[in-house]
């Protein structure tokens, strides 16, 4: 959910060319107690189902507060679904915004009449009274004489009258807007009984009650079966429940392109470990290989100069066998297997997953660009930024790892957005799809680090993602022997890589691709085992009173928890931990004690690792300020033993 700071509030309330709703969604008496000036009491249930009683104005932007940070993110993410444009204020109630009070502009206020010149009015039949309170209201005591109406059909049902009107309402801009409808001269008599109901029984006047007036069919602002069903009327609650799942075919297709649900991922179809298994292998009748064989070559022959002249005329746009340098069969194998489980138009292998990378700046960014990458990136790229893509002219910013800010930092020479779901240390989230939504229309490709769901456990392309990044040397491989890299794309954006690939001369052995395929096989239970195993220790962390926090998303307390739950259909066997202590003494204690955990950088193979999570690079003060992290990879080994082994580093901490 979008977050927006007091500042930024205060300069979209001095924007005369969109409307803003500052909306308090806490209770009535919380509200009564305090609230921000300028905020109205939107209660958070009746915001979501009767938006428009607080909203008047499509595209407005709404801003939400409370003052747990709990109700205003529920409320807003519903909203969102709904398309409205939605933030949640920083702070709530603490943040000290301020907005000047609205200038209400309304209409000329109507003249009244008063209780007792109404009553002589009556009794000669003098004007005709005209009761525009909710129908409900008017059933339980209303002006003997009186009609009820409303303002959509008040000029409707007063055509042809010739008294005077006087109008009864809750609220005299109410009756006075619904004048606007009718003719002049008959406006003109309009008059409003002052003071209301409560003015004529002050006066001592009666009123009457009428159960069946107006009719049921005539009450078009009550819906009955909504009440009646929750009497235990079983037809009221089938009348409810059709009426609310008929609205969708009632909206027009404009209304229902306006609406921006949570999609969970979706799959072609949901049986990938099958797909694992059997992709990108050698189908047919009769004998054949289980495994893609092992195809070296550097040359390719051809029987004649005119094919030889078709296969170049073809293989820039084509998979066509021409030269070791354009792939090899298995590569190939492996590269149909990645585009499977992605979900994109083609892939493209390369030496390990930082070459990946390289690749897909080399592909898409010319010197005059600017690029945006998430504060939580794999600390090589960031080098890579510095070394590489600055010196050649092309501008680098970095955004926050929830994509909070990314908006505020777009420039109007901006070409691509790299982000990693999640980052590899600390295992933040951004809303893949919002950030899909904000680049297209402005034509910035949004790249993405799938490393971690490595295609199983997450589809960026499927989220809105014009290309997809793996280091083919973790969960894919599994196995901790070969290193490799994957840029999966959709159809619009692969020309330009397929091309800079080639260009560079970018391949890979058929030995590492037969390394890699024979690892994906198994990717599906392995992962299994890593989440469990992982999840275990997570929890158990916790317990341990030498750990401050411990950073996961499948964790409840995760900051991005809900982004992990719509977005992603497991978790794998990376966690990070903080510890209580700042001295970094403790680390080398922890670490040094350990006997089953490796000390290692990488992560995705069989076995269980542990290494120093250095947050100090980043931009955000918060990360930096953290105490010693630790990020572990679970392994398959018994989980019994490698908790026995994390008991080892900790008792060595004394």
């Amino acid at each position: 959910m979008k977050t927006v700071t007091a500042a930024q509030v205060e300069q979209w309330a001095i924007d005369a060319g969109r409307s803003l709703f500052l909306c308090d969604v806490r209770t009535v008496e919380e509200f009564a107690a305090a609230s921000l000036p300028g905020a109205q009491h939107t209660p958070g249930g009746q915001l979501i189902q009767s938006t428009d009683l607080y909203v008047g104005v499509r595209k407005a932007r709404l801003v939400l507060i409370d003052s747990d940070g709990v109700r205003a993110p529920i409320v807003a993410s519903w909203l969102r679904q709904l398309g409205h444009e939605v933030y949640v204020l920083e702070g709530g109630v603490s943040s000290g915004l301020a907005l000047p009070a609205g200038e209400v502009i309304g209409h000329e206020a109507l003249p009244s009449i008063t209780a007792q010149a109404l009553s002589d009015a009556l009794k000669d039949e003098a004007v005709a009274l005209i009761d525009l309170r909710p129908s409900m209201t008017y059933r339980k005591g209303h002006i003997a004489g009186s009609r009820w109406s409303i303002r959509s059909l008040l000029a409707q049902h007063v055509a042809g009258e010739q008294r005077p009107l006087v109008l009864l309402a809750d609220d005299a801009q109410l009756a006075t807007f619904a004048t606007q409808e009718l003719p002049e001269d008959q406006r003109a008599q309009v008059r409003l009984l002052g003071g209301g109901l409560g003015a004529w029984r002050a006066a001592g006047f009666a009123v009457q009650e009428s159960p069946d007036t107006p009719s049921n069919d005539q009450c078009i602002d009550f819906l009955f079966f909504t009440h009646d069903r929750h009497s235990g009327n079983k037809n009221a609650a089938r009348q409810y429940l059709a009426w609310e799942i008929g609205l969708l075919a009632q909206m027009s297709d404009d209304e229902i392109a306006s609406l921006n649900p949570l999609r969970p991922q979706a799959r072609p179809d949901t049986r990938v470990r099958t797909r694992l298994v059997h992709s990108a292998r050698a189908q047919g009748a009769g004998g054949r290989l289980v495994n893609v064989p092992v195809t070296r070559l550097s040359t390719v022959l051809f029987d004649n100069l005119a094919q030889m002249r078709d296969a170049r005329a073809r293989r820039d746009h084509e998979r066509v066998l021409s030269y070791g340098a354009r792939g090899n069969p298995t590569a190939f194998a492996l590269e149909d297997l990645v585009t499977e489980l992605e979900g994109g138009y083609r892939t493209r292998l390369f030496g390990t997953g930082l070459a990946a990378i390289a690749q897909t700046f080399l592909a898409y960014l010319r010197p005059g660009d600017h690029v945006l990458i998430t504060d939580a990136v794999y600390a090589p790229v960031r080098r890579l930024a510095r070394d590489f893509l600055q010196p050649f002219g092309i501008q680098v910013s970095y955004f926050a790892p929830d994509g909070r800010d990314l908006e505020a930092r777009l420039q109007a020479n901006s070409k691509m957005v790299y982000t990693e779901v999640p980052g590899s240390l600390l295992y933040e989230l951004c809303d893949l799809p919002a950030i899909a939504a904000l680049c297209k229309p402005l034509g910035i490709l949004l790249a993405v680090d799938n490393t971690w769901g490595s295609g199983y456990l997450c589809r960026p392309l499927t989220l809105g993602a014009d290309i997809s990044i793996m280091a083919l040397t973790k969960y894919l491989s599994g196995h901790s022997d070969v290193v490799m890299g994957s840029v999966c794309t959709r159809e619009e954006v692969w020309p330009a890589l397929a091309a800079m690939s080639d260009n560079f001369g970018a391949t890979v052995s058929p030995d590492d691709a037969y390394l890699v395929l024979r690892g994906a096989r198994t990717l599906a239970p392995r992962l299994e085992v890593h989440e469990r195993q992982a999840l275990e220790i997570a929890h158990w962390l916790q317990a341990q009173p030498q750990v401050k926090r411990v950073f996961h998303p499948a964790l409840p307390d995760h900051p991005d928890h809900a982004l992990w739950r719509r977005d992603f259909t497991g978790s794998n066997g990376l966690l990070s931990f903080e510890l209580n202590e700042t001295d970094t003494v403790y680390i080398e204690r922890f670490i040094d004690a350990l006997q089953l955990f490796g000390l290692g950088a990488s992560w995705g193979g069989f076995e269980s690792l542990i290494t120093v999570a250095d947050t100090q690079d980043r931009n955000s003060a918060a990360d930096r300020s953290l105490n010693p992290v630790l990020r572990l990879h679970i392994g398959l080994e018994d989980v019994a033993a490698l908790i026995e082994d994390l008991q080892h580093g900790f008792r060595a901490l004394g």
